[in-house]
């Protein structure tokens, strides 16, 4: 068997979407990573661009405090308890609607009746065409 080379298509560059991902994305990051920085820099005066002293001192000293372990540990389980009960409620909808099966529109111009589509439409029903639904 020999391959065939095939042609590819020629597309083009969509410049306006890559700019708006670009912005999208330095709009979102760029924020993260100034906190980021904050909160590892024990010393970063004003006329400097990046801190003089990095550390985890303001890291040592939230962390130290009690009520923000109570306030982690409620964060955490009320987390959990809320994706339980997405997944509950989500999972078998979505195991429903991936079996159900979905009739086709009629087309404005079938001069059959409203919601069925008309006699000579593809029926992709893989039942004989007497008990198919579609003429």
């Amino acid at each position: 068997m020999t391959a065939r080379a095939v042609p590819m298509a020629r597309h083009e560059t969509d410049w306006v979407g890559i700019f708006f991902a670009v912005v999208l994305t330095l709009v979102i990051i760029f924020p993260l990573i100034v906190v980021a920085t904050w909160s590892v820099a024990n010393v970063w005066r004003y006329p400097a661009v990046i801190p003089q002293e990095f550390g985890l001192r303001y890291w040592h000293m939230t962390l130290a405090r009690a009520d923000m372990w109570t306030s982690i540990t409620t964060s955490i389980t009320l987390s959990l308890v809320v994706t339980a009960l997405s997944a509950l409620i989500c999972l078998p909808a979505a195991y429903a609607f991936a079996r159900m099966e979905f009739r086709r529109a009629a087309s404005s111009s079938s001069p059959s009746s409203p919601g069925r589509p008309s006699r000579n439409s593809d029926c992709s029903s893989p039942l004989p065409a007497s008990s198919c639904n579609c003429s």
